[in-house]
């Protein structure tokens, strides 16, 4: 008897110290993981910029931005891809696809994009928003919004 009273003294305050350990870390650890998502979303977005450049120069020298929508539509066929929209160097939305919200405007991306925690939300649930710039022979010629879905990080979280 003595001994078990011995080991619940020591063991009791072991598991509250666990407990209460577990409980602060939880919302440190997803805002972690929450910024290790966002870093890979981000490099996703670099990547699809990239694949869509050459692209997005000609259109623009061209003056032809609308042939592009059905490139734009294939792009966002990925599952993790919400929209895209292509904003020209004044921040005026030249080229959006069905799933961009017609509340977020090219400012407002680039504002939210520059945050840390580049977390825009919709109905449809939390979006990551990045805005990468698009290169042509000569500079800079517009900016490619892409919105990647976090769905999969509150589920990961949640699990």
């Amino acid at each position: 008897m003595k001994t078990l009273r011995l080991q619940l003294r020591f063991l009791i305050p072991l598991v509250l110290t666990l407990v209460a350990a577990a409980y602060l870390a939880l919302p440190l650890m997803d805002s972690l993981t929450l910024r290790w998502f966002s870093r890979d979303l981000n490099l996703r977005g670099s990547l699809v910029t990239n694949a869509l450049s050459d692209s997005i120069a000609e259109a623009m020298q061209a003056g032809s931005v609308a042939r592009l929508q059905p490139l734009f539509n294939r792009a966002v066929q990925d599952e993790r891809l919400v929209a895209v929209a292509l904003c020209s160097n004044s921040e005026d939305l030249l080229l959006k696809t069905a799933g961009y919200p017609d509340t977020l405007t090219c400012g407002q991306a680039q504002l939210v994009a520059q945050n840390a925690n580049a977390v825009y939300a919709l109905d449809s649930g939390s979006v990551q928003v990045g805005v990468h710039t698009v290169y042509g022979a000569d500079g800079p010629v517009a900016n490619l919004v892409v919105l990647h879905d976090l769905s999969f990080v509150e589920r990961r979280s949640q699990d």
